[in-house]
């Protein structure tokens, strides 16, 4: 394994930690993020950048979705649409482009 490849498993792995909280002790992201990285192999974080850079031209557009109905509550959640925004923020950055 290469030192890039160890930087991108282990930052990887960090973001799908942080991405993975479960504050509330639901159980449902431990479940879903084990089948998402058995399917991928590896991070999650790192497999959909990896995908986006290779998929994504200057110029397309891009929808990023969220939300879910908490049924017992039969509110919306909220956290999704600001973390959404921050992503789309942070992807149109002129910081965020590459060399």
């Amino acid at each position: 394994m290469t030192q890039q490849e160890l930087t991108l498993r282990n930052l990887g792995q960090s973001l799908d930690d942080l991405a993975n909280l479960d504050p509330r002790g639901y159980g449902v992201c431990k479940i879903l993020y084990d089948a998402s990285r058995k399917y991928t192999g590896g991070p999650t974080c790192v497999n959909a950048a990896l995908k986006l850079t290779q998929t994504v031209k200057e110029g397309d557009i891009v929808y990023i979705m969220t939300g879910f109905v908490l049924r017992p509550y039969k509110k919306a959640e909220m956290d999704g649409i600001v973390s959404a925004a921050l992503l789309c923020r942070g992807w149109s950055s002129p910081s965020a482009q590459s060399p």
